[in-house]
């Protein structure tokens, strides 16, 4: 099988870093007394409210302020500053601002927001972090109600927060919640002209010693124009460090500068990408780098350290491949006997080093698929192979399959290795075998016949019910399955929508050569009857859940190696009959009763023969309106004459019951025995109803009279008969 195939050119390792997307969203250091926080601020949503904030740092209004109120309850938790000094004094603030609470930000952890009184528009200098989520009390709710200003959020310092929040508090001056050992704000300034550093996204990957580099962008998200701060006439620089951990910073003593680049000074909101280079660390290892702008004297300080990137990761490893056979796109494949088939196959080279062929380095390697009919992959068969470009370090291809699948219907198992090239499955190969996957042989998939399809919503969604009458092919014999598949079937599946059952065969009951009945009560599927000779069937289920009925319902059965699908029928208020027997619309006329208008839009009448007795199926569906908009029906008896015969909704808790508090009743009897009314359905509210009836006797013939009666206890509410036009 394995031949010609050109050889591939060797790929190179390539480094690919993503600059991850930056907010122009001025940024502020608070420096206080018990550490620093940044606080990136939101214009866009709160343009009065983030210039009077900044207007307040701009003019060193905070510096010597205090933390004047700290909240800490099951209610909610705040810290509040940015009016009092130490003495509990307040500074005189600005002009008050306007409110805009309704600019969708929300009162989350770590997020800053404006105090003020009970005038919605008292807001100056004052505010408060939340420590806690108190969006349920302090979101904006109306006009009447708009609660408080969110305008931006803490990027780095919540650990500060929590800490301010956690200090002893009494009261002072007459105000409470005071923080009894003061907590200033030393220091406020917009961060260092907001110079910051974009992440590389990506994992790094080299070899030992070698070579490696990394773009970095930095950007300047102020106003003005960036330089060194030691020294105005110099540039920056970009300094890139390891760290020891994630999470550690770069003032780590672990912590190694492993190269620097100088830097153009930088114009307001200009971004600026420059390549670090550096050799790989030795040995072998993962390592966490992290970059920063610094202001060249090479000390790390608090302006440079809040605009470091978060660490990402370098993985140094040997010059090896490590080649592997990734998961299959999908892990099951369907298809018909003899068919051929193609499955795509991930292929990956996780090492450093570039995959080549184990046997003869100058030649490609395969991908090879197996597949067995034994889950523990005994005595598997090559089926298909591949030829395989050599694959660099951290590369991946896909590769796709084809084959002719089994002529047995049946489960198969299939698997994938990267091959050598000699055909001979080796330990080696068998380490880098997929996630197996399976390949379902089975014949077409074809359509059934549903001459009636009913679903009813219940009280909940898994109070659902629904009714299934249809009829298979008898002329295909692909349609349907044999008698002898299904006397050798283990079960049958059924799917209704979102409901999925199966029914063990051998709960079936076999009532000839051709005739299977199920029967079981109370929930899920409480009838099944099949009749492969006259390629019928019908399926009751009850207190179901088929999700609301809110989308068209498919339905498909699976017997053995046959399955048939219907796609389309819709819930109750859109009823689709495929097949009407019924020669012409029934009318019902009254007089006087609960029932106004009463008529028979269109019947259906099918009958299953078997050489022992018939199992015939009356389906009526039609009109009912009365001029009452409460009538009650609920445990009122209901008779229902067919010609000679006669059947009954029983008067009581097991008759017709009511659908919450609307004029919707319903009966179901997923018992199924002599002449029985096995679901009704009547509603008043859309003048809509239907009655569906199995008979063990025959109904072939339909006489040209139906006669209905209401009871309740011995009174008659409404009786008359039905006409055939």
């Amino acid at each position: 099988m394995k031949r010609n195939c050109a050889l591939a050119l060797i790929a190179i390792l390539t480094l690919i870093t993503t600059a991850s997307a930056q907010s122009l969203n001025p940024h502020v250091a608070l420096q206080t007394s018990m550490g620093n926080i940044v606080i990136e601020l939101y214009p866009d949503d709160s343009p009065v409210t983030v210039a009077n904030f900044l207007d307040y740092v701009d003019s060193d209004f905070y510096i010597d302020l205090i933390f004047h109120r700290v909240v800490k309850s099951s209610e909610f938790s705040i810290i509040q500053g940015g009016g009092f000094d130490d003495n509990i004094v307040q500074k005189t603030p600005n002009d008050p601002i306007i409110l805009e609470s309704d600019n969708g930000l929300s009162n989350t952890p770590g997020t800053i927001a404006m105090a003020r009184t009970t005038d919605p528009n008292s807001a100056t200098s004052q505010f408060y972090f939340n420590v806690s989520d108190n969006s349920d009390i302090f979101d904006y709710v109306s006009p009447a109600d708009p609660k408080y200003c969110v305008f931006g959020t803490a990027v780095s310092g919540l650990d500060v927060i929590d800490a301010i929040n956690n200090v002893s508090v009494s009261t002072q001056n007459g105000y409470t919640n005071v923080p009894v050992t003061p907590v200033y704000i030393t220091d406020v300034s917009r961060l260092g002209l907001d110079l910051v550093v974009v992440q590389p996204e990506a994992t790094l990957y080299a070899l030992s010693d070698a070579p490696i580099d990394v773009d970095i962008t930095i950007q300047n998200l102020g106003t003005e124009t960036a330089y060194n701060h030691n020294d105005p006439c110099t540039t920056f620089t970009i300094a890139l460090y390891r760290v020891p951990t994630a999470e550690a910073e770069i003032t780590d003593p672990c912590a190694q500068l492993l190269s620097q680049y100088y830097l153009l000074t930088l114009n307001g909101q200009t971004p600026y990408t420059d390549t670090i280079s550096f050799n790989a660390p030795t040995p072998e290892d993962t390592y966490y780098l992290k970059a920063v702008v610094d202001d060249g004297n090479n000390v790390p300080e608090f302006v440079e350290t809040n605009n470091i990137t978060d660490a990402f990761t370098l993985i140094v490893e040997p010059n090896e491949p490590d080649l592997q056979i990734g998961t299959f796109e999908t892990t099951t494949f369907y298809a018909e006997p003899n068919e051929l088939v193609t499955i795509p196959v991930e292929l990956l080279n996780e090492g450093g080093g570039v995959a080549v062929n184990a046997s003869n380095p100058g030649d490609p390697f395969w991908t090879s698929l197996y597949i067995s009919d034994d889950p523990c992959l005994t005595n598997p068969t090559l089926i298909a192979d591949a030829c395989s470009v050599e694959l660099a370090g951290h590369t991946e291809l896909t590769q796709e399959l084809t084959f002719n699948a089994p002529t047995t219907v049946g489960t198969y198992y299939l698997y994938a290795v990267a091959d050598d090239a000699n055909d001979v499955l080796e330990p080696n190969e068998l380490n880098n075998q997929s996630q197996t996957a399976t390949l379902e042989v089975n014949w077409a998939a074809n359509d059934v016949t549903v001459t009636s399809l009913y679903a009813l919503p219940g009280a909940s969604h898994d109070q659902d019910l629904f009714m299934i009458f249809g009829t298979f092919d008898t002329s295909d014999p692909n349609a349907m399955p044999s008698p002898a598949q299904m006397d050798t079937a283990t079960y049958v599946t059924v799917s209704v929508g979102p409901y999925q059952a199966t029914v063990p065969r051998g709960d079936f009951t076999k009532f000839s050569d051709t005739m299977y009945m199920y029967r079981a009560a109370p929930s899920g599927i409480t009838y099944f009857l099949i009749d492969l000779y006259y390629g019928r069937f019908i399926i009751i289920g009850q207190s179901v859940d088929l999700a609301g009925l809110t989308a068209p319902i498919d339905f498909e059965i699976s017997i053995v190696n046959y399955f048939g699908i219907n796609n389309g029928y819709r819930g109750v208020d859109t009823v689709q009959e495929d097949v009407i027997n019924g020669a012409a619309p029934l009318s019902i006329r009254f007089n006087k009763g609960i029932a106004d208008t009463l008529s028979v839009t269109n019947y259906s009448l099918t009958t299953y023969r078997t050489y022992y007795t018939n199992h015939d199926t009356l389906s009526l569906i039609g009109q009912i309106c009365s001029a009452d908009e409460h009538p009650d029906i609920a445990q009122s008896a209901l008779t229902l004459k067919w010609g000679t015969q006669s059947f009954t909704i029983p008067a009581g808790a097991d008759g017709l019951r009511q659908i919450g508090n609307r004029s919707i009743f319903v009966f179901s009897n997923p018992v199924i025995s002599g002449s029985q009314i096995t679901f009704a359905y009547f509603d008043f509210e859309n003048c809509y109803f239907r009655v569906a009836i199995l008979e063990a006797t025959s109904l072939l013939y339909p006489s040209q009279n139906l006669n209905l009666e209401f009871k309740q206890g011995s009174e008659v509410i409404f009786q008359d008969t039905v006409t055939v036009e």
